[in-house]
């Protein structure tokens, strides 16, 4: 087994289940990772001018950020006041919430 698959299934042992779980996944894993990372490439050599279209690590991080505390507070907002996070149930919604913004704002 590489170091890297034991290292990620070592942080995060299960998938992510949900579009935001996947999101703070994408994040963890390429932290150290610089924002010009491209992470999707939607198109090369198709607009003039435009090399490229797609996703860039920054750009994922700068929409969690746009984002953070509507999405804290979604979670906050929740009626049963539990969220499945990597497989886990976590009980205590502000504590999620409070990650979501602490990851977005540094």
């Amino acid at each position: 087994m590489s170091r890297l698959r034991r290292e990620t299934l070592a942080d995060h042992p299960t998938p992510p289940s949900t579009p935001l779980e996947a999101l703070a996944h994408a994040l963890a894993i390429y932290a150290s990772f610089p924002d010009e990372k491209v992470l999707i490439t939607c198109t090369t050599c198709i607009y003039p001018g435009t090399p490229w279209t797609g996703l860039r690590l920054g750009d994922l991080r700068q929409l969690l950020a746009d984002h953070a505390d509507a999405i804290a507070e979604n979670v906050r907002a929740m009626d049963d006041g539990v969220i499945h996070m990597s497989g886990r149930r976590v009980t205590d919604v502000d504590l999620v919430a409070d990650f979501i913004k602490k990851g977005a704002h540094g």
